[in-house]
């Protein structure tokens, strides 16, 4: 039986077009349905000076022809150039192609390059093809790019570098690399599969002096999982795992974020490249046959590169949770864990205690666990929701409740200064996503002059960092850049069986009040975060040796500290102090 595959062209003004255009006029080993307008394809067949003849699904075709499922678009290529009122047919063919693939019509999905900033520009939050799908199927999925020589997995996926070590959690590692090890069996045929797992910090941490990721994260989650009978090997340092004698005895590697691993895959490759998005193995529907990547140590050689391969699994449904029947199930690969345990809804108003005139935003109202009482109890609520598929069941509930405005955007990228205006100071309120919970912090405080105070729900391992003081393991950068400009209150603890899915990590409620400016004291922000950042960095290093590319140790007893003291035993207040000291002189006599 030949597999039905869709055939995504892509941005109508990249490559992808061309590509569609040229597999039509050579035989290839399966029936191909492509999702594009019809003027796209025939423009790029026009450009070529190539046939192409458009038939409908289901229709036997021949060279020069390619059936075609059709796709509504705002505006005709210009190739070479991306046009963002292009991005809803982009999406929408990768939607339709992706639910084809769900439904068992059709048994895989191949896709041409996309333009993310373009896509973003059309005023679709879009973060990556991977992503997307992963959302559409709902379920878990690995980024993994292969060529002849070469397998690379990515620990995360397309976030901002500040954004990396929060995301990277033990048990994100070990339901990466369990995937991995299924993809790596199921389909390319390794009976035992050997994966080198890189480290997150430059020498893979030089033993915690260059980072504690590699030893409290990474290598915690390789041991549990070598007990499962995983060969896995590493933490090791990037910068030397890809010598040709060390990847001779490996079949894949697991990069902690995109730039670690893929710029050295496409250097070995990069048009042989083919992206393949694994996921955890289960039962097809129909009986209908997987599509394998490849099997053993054989590959065959792709007619036309680059194409991207992606493979959609079907995730077992369950039945909707009564009174939310009109909400869609939570997407992991956004970090949705929808708190449901009344109790602690309650408990979250009470400590919120809205007054008259406040102005609250919710951050990540997901199916509006606390946005319908806050509503019910002051009236009125500002929510920021990334996720479209929510706008509309909350814009349906909310009715008679109270009035509720929804800002469909990352919160990442809106302005709290301008959204209070002249209006009042805002009060902050959200279960926050876990993957990119310090990112959304660092940004409040960016406008801490327009917040009064905030209720956030976290990771309790990342509550007990906010508000622990000196001389603790957990004391660091994060505490003393949040304790240096709010005072950081942790309420409560929320257990994982409060949530639907369940987290595998305790929860906390967490206040933060943003202090005046007045009585902080610092007076350069920029020099405080490298000092902080600096000081942090190297943890086991005395204050001299880790703040030696800041200032010398001269300056440091200069501001009443000692310099062969470690960070963890400094107070906020000597942050700040060191700080002011260091402000007040040119930066050249800082390290003199």
């Amino acid at each position: 039986m030949r597999p039905r595959l869709a055939l995504v062209a892509g941005e109508p003004g990249g490559i992808g077009p061309e590509l569609c255009v040229r597999l039509a006029q050579r035989p290839v080993a399966a029936d191909l349905i492509a999702y594009a307008a019809p003027e796209t394809l025939l423009a790029a067949a026009a450009a070529l000076g190539l046939p192409l003849r458009l038939r409908e699904p289901g229709q036997a075709t021949a060279t020069g022809e390619l059936a075609l499922h059709p796709i509504l678009q705002a505006h005709a290529p210009h190739f070479g150039h991306a046009d963002p009122a292009n991005a809803p047919a982009v999406i929408a063919a990768l939607e339709q192609a992706g639910a084809a693939c769900l439904s068992g019509e059709l048994q895989g999905l191949v896709t041409g390059p996309v333009h993310k900033a373009s896509i973003n520009a059309g005023g679709i939050a879009y973060s990556g093809t991977t992503e997307l799908l992963a959302r559409q199927a709902g379920t878990e999925v690995v980024m993994m790019l292969a060529n002849p020589s070469l397998r690379v997995a990515l620990a995360t996926t397309h976030l901002p570098l500040r954004a990396v070590p929060d995301a990277i959690t033990g048990d994100g590692l070990k339901r990466t690399l369990r995937i991995v090890h299924a993809a790596l069996r199921r389909d390319f045929g390794l009976v035992a599969p050997r994966i080198a797992v890189l480290g997150l910090n430059p020498h893979a941490g030089e033993d915690g002096h260059l980072g504690r990721e590699e030893l409290d994260v990474i290598l915690p989650a390789l041991q549990a999982l070598r007990a499962e009978g995983l060969d896995l090997v590493g933490p090791l340092p990037a910068d030397t795992a890809f010598l040709p004698k060390k990847l001779a005895g490996f079949d894949a590697v697991l990069a902690m974020y995109h730039d670690q691993g893929l710029p050295v895959l496409k250097h070995s490759g990069f048009e042989q490249a083919v992206n393949i998005t694994p996921g955890p193995a289960l039962p097809a529907r129909g009986g209908g046959p997987r599509h394998r990547a490849g099997t053993g140590g054989t590959r065959q050689r792709r007619p036309v590169q680059p194409v991207r391969g992606r493979r959609l699994v079907r995730p077992a449904r369950g039945p909707q949770d009564a009174g939310m029947s009109s909400f869609k199930a939570p997407e992991k690969s956004l970090g949705q864990h929808f708190l449901t345990d009344r109790s602690y809804i309650d408990r979250i108003v009470m400590a919120v205690n809205p007054k008259p005139g406040d102005r609250l935003v919710e951050i990540g109202p997901g199916q509006g666990a606390i946005t319908f009482p806050l509503l019910k109890k002051h009236g009125e609520l500002t929510v920021i929701e990334f996720d479209r598929d929510l706008i509309t069941p909350l814009m349906e509930g909310s009715e008679g409740v109270g009035r509720l405005t929804i800002i469909h955007k990352d919160v990442l990228q809106v302005d709290f200064s301008r959204l209070a205006g002249d209006e009042g100071p805002l009060r902050l309120v959200g279960n926050l996503p876990y993957n990119i919970s310090s990112p959304i912090l660092f940004h409040a405080l960016e406008h801490a002059g327009a917040v009064r105070d905030m209720h956030f729900m976290l990771q309790k391992e990342v509550v007990d960092r906010m508000a622990c003081g000196p001389g603790t393991k957990v004391y660091g950068r994060l505490s003393v850049m949040l304790q240096a400009y709010c005072t950081v209150t942790a309420l409560f603890d929320v257990p994982p069986g409060a949530f639907r899915p369940p987290p595998k990590v305790d929860s906390a409620v967490v206040r933060l009040v943003p202090r005046d400016p007045a009585t902080i004291g610092i007076t350069d922000p920029v020099l405080f975060e490298n000092v902080v950042r600096d000081a942090f960095g190297q943890r086991r290093k005395t204050l001299r040796n880790a703040l030696s590319q800041v200032c010398s140790g001269a300056q440091i007893e200069a501001a009443g500290l000692r310099p062969d003291a470690r960070a963890e035993q400094l107070e906020v207040a000597d942050f700040v102090r060191l700080t002011a000291h260091l402000a007040k002189l040119p930066p050249a006599e800082r390290t003199a």
